[in-house]
């Protein structure tokens, strides 16, 4: 880029004297500075990317891990009732929805399956 701009401007003016030659160096000079904060820039903002990802990544597997036991509670209990309410059942939906979501399947899944049989009281 920098050899095709001094080509230019070379050809443009015939020759250069040393006080063009100053100038375009140092604006050559302010442009590689500019484009080096620029990648400064970019390299930590990737960084704390990464570092939001990890984060989110340890959430996802705490409410994973919450929302396991939560449900296997709460379903297991409904299922030893024989019965569930609507309001249960509506909130055990819910949260079984978001746990399938991020990932959750298995054993809860056969679980909710067999919940989802139970008669609805109110």
């Amino acid at each position: 880029m920098a050899t095709g701009w001094f080509g230019y401007r070379a050809a443009k003016s015939g020759n250069l004297n040393k006080s063009q030659f100053r100038q375009i160096s140092s604006e050559m000079s302010d442009m590689k500075k500019s484009i080096e904060h620029i990648k400064r820039t970019g390299d930590d903002n990737n960084q704390k990317i990464d570092d939001a990802n990890d984060k989110l990544e340890l959430h996802t597997e705490s409410h994973l891990g919450v929302m396991y036991r939560r449900l296997e509670i709460d379903i297991k209990h409904a299922l030893e009732c024989g019965y569930t309410s609507g309001e249960e059942f509506s909130i055990i939906t819910r949260m079984y929805k978001n746990y399938r979501n991020l990932g959750g399947n298995g054993y809860i899944t056969r679980l909710y399956q067999e919940y989802q049989t139970l008669k609805i009281k109110d």
